[in-house]
């Protein structure tokens, strides 16, 4: 058995219970917020998600969940990589 990647967490959410460990670590560290600078956000996200994709794939997870987590790391990927304003000084 797998410990909780993001510490346990109350979901309060509506609809259906997700009993999927990956998923649920999933969908906490998509509510997570660390920074106020998207990109900066983006790019931490990217990482724990890269960290959750191979936990999830050293431990078995199904191929279903290893897809929704790997297009959650692109996204964030994509976000993180977009070019950064320029600051007004």
């Amino acid at each position: 058995m797998s410990m909780p990647f993001f510490g346990t967490a109350t979901l309060m959410m509506p609809g259906p219970e997700i009993t999927c460990p990956y998923l649920r670590d999933l969908y906490i560290a998509m509510e997570m917020s660390f920074s106020d600078d998207a990109l900066t956000q983006a790019e931490s996200l990217f990482k724990r998600l890269q960290l959750l994709e191979k936990r999830a794939e050293e431990n078995g997870a199904p191929k279903e969940t290893l897809a929704t987590i790997a297009a959650a790391r692109k996204a964030a990927g994509f976000a993180a990589q977009k070019p950064r304003p320029q600051s007004i000084r």
